[in-house]
């Protein structure tokens, strides 16, 4: 050791050395494992033992038989259980007909906004807890939000001042009107504010101050679709146009509706060098009926010199002028746009009118700009009450800084929430003076603006606009107004007070079915239903085809508060039922539950029966669902369907139908049956009825395998007939093969291919079969087609094996 402590390279021979030693140990205790496990699957594939008895064509399915109780819709069940039609052994269920048949729907239909939320008819049919569910709308959808402190900022982006978040229940299109006032700290920058919906600007104000005392008026209008369960933001935002300025906004205020409206808009800039009036913007339309509106506009207008005026209007039906405006731009300011808004009350008659927002420019050189044109047309008809008030001529003050009421509007309100708004046009007819104007409610400010305008001639137009929670009492709004010089002048002036609507919630939907068109001596209609709220006012309604209408009373109608349980309304009615169907035996029951509240809530119908009595006629109607095995009998494979009924009657004066279900068309039909015509009984004897069909099967089978099928007599007898039913069952048309497998071996065995060869084809197909130790299986598949003449059949295991079947 001594040695190789003074040699390097022995002591790295050493460590090589007992490396290799490692590794050949490693190597070899692999190979023992690896020839340990080899050994074990060979003493297991040789101990594996599979063999097939027999390979065969097959055409049909094994049967599918009943797994619940059979619906009735007429007659009654008398004895046994669905268990008993599951095999042809002389155990049997047992029905009767009666003289009263029940009928369901088969379709539905939702009124106004109403919204499907979940649950097909089928879940009507029966009172079993299982709903079709449907979703109220709200009457309309309102949100407002105001910020009505002064806010400020020396920030050249926009800053947010007031801002609703809304998510409509329902889609529908919503007025948007936005008010404030702006204020610049610099005659040499510009106060800016806009009107955003998502971020696109739909109105914008870029004023430079000629007073830096002065606020100036923001008016914003826009009506746009707003999709339900769809996010919108909708923003009063401000800034300056230069950091070394303040720019500084009030009484800021949003009210969104869906209340109904005319609407016409122009966005986009447009100008003219013309002093005659250009049409910006027009709305058209007919009045369904004579009535009042309330009609709102605005638009930013600019210039393009400083001695020339934009001027503005609003013009109903080519005469009537509601505003005409006009501002000068400021000089070297020609990137700024002012507001006009306008609001008034018209009556309208049942012919067409047009109401135009016109521009031009005051003289030859001069451009006129306007952009964010908008017009709206809301019928007053929609408010719970309205009160309005006017006065159109000029006024001029008596005297200098001393505050003058040009418009009061006095009315005795009801409790509720108003949308209160005013109008008027105004100048300070002075280069050095402003205009004041205070618009108030309940002795309140909302809004107060003060402009010194550019030129003397100048004339614009605002509106104010403010959202108030009202007592019963006598009210008073007023717009006041004082010049600080005796050139100022107002004229237009108007006023209206709105009281919105009460916020409700609907939820309306009918139900439609076919019956049959016998005299019938009794009429019972039954719905189960109840709501995701509590205290909903609900009606039920059968229409009466001799009225043409649903009753509001008597025979036909029903009324109740339901709530959160399930609640069953049932009306029997005697005198003429058949006044409750058409001439071909339809029939539509309307349910429609309203709620004061803004909160969407959920009607649930969970049964809906039409039950009609006759006179002398005995009917049986009953059904059933039958269930294919998709995972053995996949619907690319199957070539048709095969209905089978075994049954007895007591009276055999008439004949039995089957039918099935189609799910393309929603109703029980026998169209692509082979056969059509019914099947005739042999008195006191069992009787097989079989049916196929292979031209439209598909029609009759959902995709999840289910065939929903339905036995019925004809509907002639007036003996009371009961029927036996030993088997009924449902077995689909293939072509495909049987495998009769046995397991001999101890061991479980995995199945993972399948080989059909003959002279001209190998065919491989993947298999995942299992058998336990000892077991005989039958193993069908609907996607091996069999040669016609000699083949052989292999199947092999997941070990290896190989177990083959030849036919010559």
């Amino acid at each position: 050791m001594k040695r190789l402590k003074r040699d390097k390279r022995a002591v790295s021979n050493a460590i090589v050395v007992m490396l290799s030693l490692v590794l050949v140990v490693i190597i070899v205790a692999n190979v023992v494992l690896w020839s340990y496990q080899m050994n074990q699957l060979d003493l297991e594939r040789m101990q594996e033992n599979v063999s097939i008895a027999n390979v065969t064509r097959i055409t049909r399915s094994s049967w599918f038989t009943a797994q619940n109780e059979y619906a009735i819709t007429a007659g009654s069940r008398l004895g046994g259980t669905y268990t008993d039609t599951r095999s042809p052994d002389g155990s049997y269920e047992t029905f009767r007909e009666e003289r009263t048949q029940i009928f369901n729907p088969s379709s539905y239909v939702l009124n106004g906004f109403t919204g499907h939320v979940s649950g097909s008819v089928s879940d009507s049919t029966s009172n079993n807890d299982f709903y079709m569910n449907f979703r109220s709308y709200p009457n309309y959808e309102i949100r407002c939000q105001e910020s009505l402190g002064m806010s400020s900022t020396t920030s050249t982006m926009y800053q947010d001042k007031v801002s609703i978040s809304l998510t409509p229940q329902s889609t529908a299109n919503f007025v948007i009107i936005a008010a404030a006032e702006v204020q610049g700290s610099s005659t040499s920058y510009q106060a800016r504010a806009q009107l955003t919906v998502n971020t696109t600007t739909h109105q914008e104000l870029r004023y430079r101050v000629k007073d830096t005392t002065d606020w100036y008026s923001f008016s914003g209008l826009k009506r746009m679709a707003l999709v339900a369960n769809t996010n919108y933001v909708v923003k009063i935002q401000y800034c300056t146009s230069n950091s070394g300025a303040t720019a500084s906004i009030r009484n800021a205020r949003i009210i969104i509706f869906s209340l109904q409206s005319e609407y016409a808009e122009s966005e986009d800039l447009s100008s003219t060098g013309s002093t005659s009036w250009q049409d910006k913007v027009a709305l058209a339309f007919t009045p369904s009926a004579g009535g009042e509106y309330l009609i709102i506009a605005t638009a930013n207008y600019r210039g393009s010199r400083t001695d020339r005026d934009t001027k503005v209007q609003l013009i109903q039906d080519g005469t009537i002028v509601h505003a005409d405006t006009l501002g000068r731009p400021r000089s070297g300011a020609v990137d700024e746009f002012y507001s006009f808004g306008v609001m008034r009350k018209v009556t309208l008659d049942a012919s067409p009118h047009d109401f135009k927002l016109q521009y031009c420019t005051s003289g030859t050189l001069g451009t006129a700009d306007t952009k964010c044109a908008h017009i709206v047309a809301i019928r007053t008809i929609q408010f719970d009450n309205n009160y309005y008030s006017e006065s159109e001529s000029e006024s001029s003050p008596p005297a200098s800084n001393v505050w003058y009421d040009k418009i009061t509007n006095t009315y005795t309100a009801d409790n509720g929430d108003y949308l209160i708004m005013g109008s008027i046009l105004y100048k300070s007819g002075s280069t050095s003076y402003s205009v004041g104007l205070n618009f108030t409610t309940e002795s309140t400010s909302r809004q107060e603006t003060l402009v010194e305008h550019r030129a003397t001639t100048d004339y614009e137009s605002t509106f104010f606009m403010t959202r108030q929670t009202l007592t019963a009492g006598s009210r008073t709004d007023k717009i006041s107004w004082m010049g600080e010089s005796t050139n100022a002048r107002i004229r237009n002036a108007r006023l209206i007070s709105c009281r919105l609507p009460t916020l409700t919630q609907t939820v309306e939907v009918e139900f439609a079915g076919a019956s049959d068109t016998q005299n019938w001596t009794q009429l019972d209609w039954t719905v189960d239903s109840s709501f995701t709220t509590a205290g909903v006012p609900t009606t039920f309604q059968l229409y009466n085809y001799q009225t043409a209408s649903y009753p509001t009373t008597g025979d036909g109608y029903m009324s109740d508060t339901i709530g959160q349980t399930d609640t069953t309304k049932n009306q029997t009615i005697t005198s003429s039922p058949t006044n409750f169907r058409d001439s071909s035996g339809n029939w539509k029951i309307k349910i429609k539950g309203v709620k004061p509240t803004d909160t969407q809530f959920e009607l649930k119908v969970d049964w809906v029966e039409f039950k009609a009595t006759t006179s002398d006629i005995y009917r049986l109607s009953f059904s059933n669902s039958f269930a294919i095995d998709l995972a053995t009998y996949p619907l690319s494979h199957i070539q048709g369907i095969e209905i089978i009924v075994r049954y007895n009657v007591s009276e055999a004066g008439e004949k039995w139908f089957l039918k099935a279900y189609n799910w393309t068309s929603s109703s029980f039909s026998d169209l692509g049956f082979n056969n059509t015509e019914g099947n005739q009984p042999i008195l006191n004897e069992w009787n097989d009825y079989a049916i196929n069909l292979t031209d439209n099967w598909m029609s009759y089978e959902k995709d999840n395998g289910t065939i929903l099928i339905e036995f019925q007599d004809e509907g002639l007898s007036t003996n009371q007939t009961i029927v036996g039913i030993d088997f009924f069952s449902v077995r689909t048309i293939i072509d495909g093969v049987r495998f009769d497998l046995t397991n001999s071996g101890p061991l479980t065995t995995h199945i993972v291919a399948i080989w059909v060869l003959n002279s001209t084809s190998h065919q491989r197909y993947d298999a995942d079969l299992f058998m336990n130790s000892g077991e005989e299986a039958v193993y069908i598949r609907a996607d091996i087609r069999l040669p016609s003449a000699a083949f052989i059949a292999k199947v092999v295991t997941e070990r290896g094996n190989l177990a083959v079947f030849a036919r010559s």
